[in-house]
């Protein structure tokens, strides 16, 4: 992560997430949650956090995700190579198809995936990804490209 990107995180937190009461730690917490919002690595904002003593391993992810329900579309994702946004996916089904489409036309690799940090994928595709699993479980949806500059990506989940 770039200082721009970092920059982006914290001012990302600033407005949106920290209000007046926030301790240090939920105000890292936040930082942390802003990088995951704007598809940054938020581990290596967690990393950043543990000189100044804040511990900041019990941040749950899961109350970090966007969730995309089925049926809807979320407009400009941003997706580049230092960008991998995950969303949650609100799964009430066992199957599913996610699709990404890049405003430049460029692709965008799609990884279905169990955790909210992208790690166990269980169903991988460029584009445009079908999956089935059984009910019940936490799916997520990774996006990443080749593109060295941020692109807008319309997900749609259907």
């Amino acid at each position: 992560m770039d200082l721009y990107q970092a920059y982006g995180c914290f001012l990302h937190a600033n407005r949106n997430l920290w209000t007046t009461r926030s301790t240090f730690k939920a105000g890292a917490c936040a930082v942390i949650k802003a990088c995951y919002d704007l598809g940054y690595d938020h581990n290596k904002a967690r990393t950043a956090f543990q000189p100044t003593g804040l511990d900041v391993s019990s941040c749950n992810l899961l109350t970090l995700s966007v969730q995309l329900g089925a049926g809807s579309t979320k407009e400009n994702v941003m997706v580049s190579t230092g960008r991998s946004p995950i969303l949650e996916l609100d799964t009430t089904d066992a199957t599913g198809v996610i699709t990404a489409e890049a405003a430049d036309f460029s692709t965008v690799s799609i990884d279905i995936t169990t955790d909210a940090d992208g790690q166990n994928v269980v169903a991988s595709s460029e584009n445009e990804v079908n999956f089935t699993v059984e009910p019940g479980v936490p799916l997520f949806a990774k996006f990443s490209s080749q593109a060295a500059t941020d692109t807008a990506v319309t997900v749609t989940f259907a």
